[in-house]
Order: structure tokens, then sequence, then C-alpha cells
């Protein structure tokens, strides 16, 4: 089943004015001068990085990836992109458009492409004549592998560092596939009620009612079931999973008037933790080890999930933050990976930072913040 991801691409709407562009076929034809290369050796030249666009010369379409120059606006105020074959002597004499690439121009230039490249992805799945759906914000790398998977109907496990995206990646995988997104985060003290449901008292006449749980809707039903940190849980109450992935039917004694569910067509379900279900680290203290049954129902079905620097560089840049602090945030975790240290610096905590500094939140605040609590000495490590 092919998935693919697609950047949202087609041209923008273009405003309203009052002085609306010729037509092409009534533009005046523009001839090359003699000196073309010496003339484009004195201005900011770049390929078309974006959608089809007119220029402003001649009015025809510059494809993506045509080079092109920057002149000044003629008719108009500022600065804009033309063929290389528009360009005239009098583009370069007296100073009328930009000679050679300035630094800030060089940087408005990078900054286009940057904001171009963390824009939104569109993720396409082929099932049946079905249309492609878009999701929100920017794609996980790890998306592709799970939607693959999930098209199978195979259960995935994503273990990884807290922070690193797992349940950014769950949520995004089933907007692609158009399914409803449950989670639930296990814990020592859950239940097989919290997961299979239970009878309660109710009314005046205190009948018992079936209260059905989140992840009953989404077998029954149909949608995505995360199993977040499943690595908490008690080992013996994962074991009703067991049988709903492998069996596609449960028994449910609880619920007296329909005992037996039939697992949807459309139920999927994901499970993430931070260990890779072998008990506790020193990172993760609270962890307790998954029974191999339940392991085995995900074993080809693994994806690791680490800290993406594509990532993390698409949610920084997105937000129009300096990309020198990500440099040093990126290097902080370098030094704590260095020395060992039992500290995190996550995918989350960036992208929280970034929103920060986008509010204009001062970069020390930010700082100050993620070291509160740190010994002098562990601060001293990470930022000498």
């Amino acid at each position: 089943m092919p998935i693919s991801l697609r950047s949202n691409g087609g041209a923008p709407t273009p405003a309203a004015c009052s002085n609306a562009p010729p037509k092409v076929d009534d533009a005046p034809p523009v001839t090359p001068p003699a000196n073309l290369d010496e003339l484009l050796s004195k201005l900011a030249t770049r390929k078309n990085p974006r959608h089809r666009r007119a220029c402003r010369r001649c009015w025809k379409p510059i494809p993506p990836g045509e080079q092109t120059a920057l002149v000044s606006n003629q008719g108009g105020s500022g600065l804009t992109w033309v063929h290389t074959g528009c360009v005239t002597p009098a583009d370069v004499a007296g100073g009328s458009a930009s000679a050679a690439p300035t630094p800030d121009v060089k940087r408005l230039e990078d900054r286009i492409a940057k904001l171009e490249a963390a824009k939104p992805q569109r993720i396409e799945v082929k099932v049946g004549d079905a249309k492609p759906r878009q999701i929100d914000g920017v794609a996980h790398p790890e998306l592709k592998r799970v939607l693959t998977r999930l098209a199978l109907r195979k259960p995935v496990f994503c273990p990884g560092p807290t922070g690193s995206g797992k349940s950014f990646l769950a949520r995004q995988a089933a907007q692609a596939i158009g399914l409803e997104f449950y989670t639930m985060s296990c814990s020592i003290g859950m239940t097989e009620g919290a997961l299979l449901g239970r009878s309660q008292p109710e009314g005046e006449n205190g009948s018992f009612v079936y209260t059905r749980t989140p992840f009953m809707r989404a077998y029954e039903d149909g949608g995505l079931f995360l199993l977040d940190e499943i690595d908490a849980a008690d080992s013996g109450v994962l074991l009703c999973v067991n049988n709903a992935i492998a069996n596609g039917f449960l028994d449910l004694p609880g619920r007296h008037r329909k005992p037996r569910a039939e697992q949807h067509p459309d139920f999927r379900i994901m499970a993430a933790a931070n260990t890779y279900g072998r008990g506790a680290s020193r990172m993760y203290v609270g962890r307790n080890p998954l029974d191999e049954s339940t392991l085995d129902r995900f074993r080809a079905n693994v994806i690791p999930v680490d800290y993406s620097r594509e990532l993390e560089t698409k949610l920084w840049s997105a937000r129009g933050c300096d990309e020198n602090l990500l440099q040093v945030l990126w290097e902080w975790r370098k030094r704590i990976e260095t020395n060992q240290m039992e500290r995190v610096l996550s995918t989350r905590f960036i992208e929280d930072a970034a929103d920060l500094l986008a509010a204009g939140i001062p970069w020390k605040e930010v700082a100050d913040s993620y070291f509160c609590g740190w010994r002098q000495d562990e601060i001293n490590k990470v930022q000498e």
C-alpha cells in the first residue's frame, strides 16, 4: 500500500490590486543584453524555490528551480525576482538593484527557504479510492513507517526517551488514516476494568449499568488506541490486551446484555514506552518488565523513536527562532550524553522553548527554567 509525504503546494491566491498585470501575449518581448553574464555577476541570483510565479518584466511564469535575479520593481517600490534573461543594464547602473548578494539579502533568502521547508506536510494514504488527508504541524520522521504497519493492521510498539514525540506520532498517524484517536496512560494501579469497562450501580434503584472505556470504544467502533507508558502497567493486566489483538474478539463477563465484543475492522493499536519492556533503568525507575507474550504481539513492528534533529529543526524554524540557540541546545544535549548525566533535553522541551521565544520570553529566562533543580557542578558541565 503506497504511502507518501508531500509538501503543501499550489500557488497562493493573488492579492487584489488596482494595476493588473498585462496578459502574457501582450507583454513586450525582452531581448537579453550582450553583457548579460557581467550584469548577473553584480546582482543577487538564486533558483526559484517556491511555486510558479510571474516575472515582473515579461509576465511569464517562473517555474520552481529556474534561475532568477533580484532587481528593482519597475513601477513600484522594493525589489522583485525576474528571469535572468529579463535583466537590463539599468538594473545595475545607479544602484537600482542590489549589486551582489548583501548579508541582509542572503539572510532573507535563507529565512524564506527554512520557512518553506518547515511548512506542514500532506500525508497521502492510498486506501482504495480514499482521498489524501492533511495532518497538522510538521510530519514526524517515523510517520511513514508507522502508517505502513497500521495499513496492514499490525500493532505498533514505539519505545523511546521521554519527550521524543511518541504520542505526537500516534496522534498524527490517526489523523492521517482518518481514525478517531484514543489514548490511556498506564500505571501500576491500573486494573482490567480501566481497559475493558465495568458495571456500576446507577439511579435510584441501583441497577448495574456497563460503562465503556476509550479502549472498548476504539475496539468496537473503530479508532486508533495508544497504550501510552505501557511499561508502567502491571504486566498481568495487559494480558487481556493480548487476547484482544490475537483473537479478534473479547469476552466481557461484566456486560450481561452483550458479553462478547467483536473487533471493528478499523481498530488499530499502538503502544509507547520509555524502555523496551525489560524493566526499570537508572532514568526510568518506575517501569516494569512486560510479559513476553505481550512483547511478542509487537515484536515484528517495533519502531524506536529517538530525538530527531530533523523534526526539531522544522519545529524551531516554523516559529521563526534564532537557529544559533537551537545549536546551543543540541550542544547541551551532547554534553549531557558525553558526561553520562541522568538528565534529558527532549524534543518536547525544544518545542516549548521555541514557543516561549516566539512569544518574546528572553532566552536567559528559558535557559534558567531548564536548569532549575540542577546541581551547580552539573550546570558547569553542560554550559562550559
